[in-house]
């Protein structure tokens, strides 16, 4: 079972594509494991709720760690 913080990408990709964001674009946030703070608004409103400011913020404390573990 999936944490509540963990983000679903399909529903991501989904409202990035409603939004105009290039296949490139979100392929790089996969990769990343991060969305820019540009486009996270926007994913607030159109998902409802289902994608919640919790989850941007897991996807911060992950990358932190990562970058932390890296350095």
């Amino acid at each position: 079972m999936q944490q509540a913080t963990a983000i679903d990408w399909n529903v991501v990709d989904q409202v990035a594509v409603t939004l105009g964001v290039s296949y490139r674009a979100r392929q790089k946030w996969r990769q990343r494991g991060t969305i820019p703070y540009k486009w996270r608004l926007p994913i607030l409103q159109l998902t409802g709720g289902v994608i919640s400011a919790e989850h941007f913020a897991a996807l911060d404390r992950r990358r932190e760690r990562v970058q932390r573990t890296q350095a």
